[in-house]
């Protein structure tokens, strides 16, 4: 999976942004019944996405994503009888924070992710349904004043993400602790039906407008897989 966004500010109308996501599954070599190569099978996802987000007054902060999606499965030369399908939807995502009006700062934020049409490839009724997700969460600095006097910062967020396509219900928990505004260790916990429970841990480095973070996921499924995820943002 690769990822690339631009996002551009502005005080006066709001924050504009455009992405491109791919995520490839490789190549694989077709033959003909006597072994022979034939040609090369494919499959990548595309998706292309334009945002938009802005503030409602001093606490609320709204956004808006349209995003073109791509199913493509090609095949240069002969595949014979691998199944060759390609299609296209749009979808929106919707977003919203809100500061609530408490003695120390917590964000809540709720998003609706892939409200579209079905995928279609070959006709409406083998069409596939997009993966809705539907996210809430919180997150807040907590007031420590021996952090504070140290120049240190602890921040905690938890959220809940319900989506039929990662099994239902699933709880995320999160802390991050920072050192002048540069300098993170973060760790968090991800409960997910099936497999997909487990820690994870990360660092990150923030100067100016730069940021660099990397981080890595432990859990069962990735255990078995023999490979554990690791995130370059």
């Amino acid at each position: 999976s690769n990822m690339l966004t631009l996002a551009v500010p502005s005080r006066r109308i709001g924050t504009v942004a455009v992405g491109a996501y791919i995520v490839d599954y490789g190549s694989e070599q077709a033959t003909d019944v006597n072994g022979q190569p034939t040609g090369v099978f494919s499959g990548r996802n595309y998706l292309l996405a334009l945002s938009y987000g802005t503030t409602a007054g001093k606490r609320l902060s709204v956004g808006l994503t349209y995003k073109l999606v791509v199913l493509s499965q090609s095949c240069s030369g002969t595949c014979g009888s691998v199944p060759l399908a390609s299609g296209q939807t749009y979808a929106l995502d919707g977003g919203a924070q809100y500061v609530l009006p408490t003695s120390f700062p917590i964000i809540a934020g709720i998003s609706v992710r892939n409200l579209g049409p079905k995928l279609q490839i070959k006709d409406n009724l083998q069409a596939d349904p997009l993966p809705l997700v539907v996210q809430a969460g919180v997150s807040s600095r907590l007031p420590i004043a021996s952090l504070k006097t140290a120049g240190a910062s602890l921040d905690v967020n938890a959220d809940v993400l319900n989506a039929d396509a990662l099994g239902g219900t699933n709880i995320g928990l999160g802390a991050s602790l920072g050192y002048q505004d540069m300098y993170f260790l973060r760790a968090g916990y991800k409960r997910q039906k099936g497999d997909g429970s487990g820690p994870s841990i990360g660092i990150g480095i923030q100067r100016g407008a730069i940021g660099i973070d990397l981080s890595r996921r432990f859990d069962r499924l990735s255990a078995d897989l023999g490979e554990t995820p690791t995130y370059v943002a």
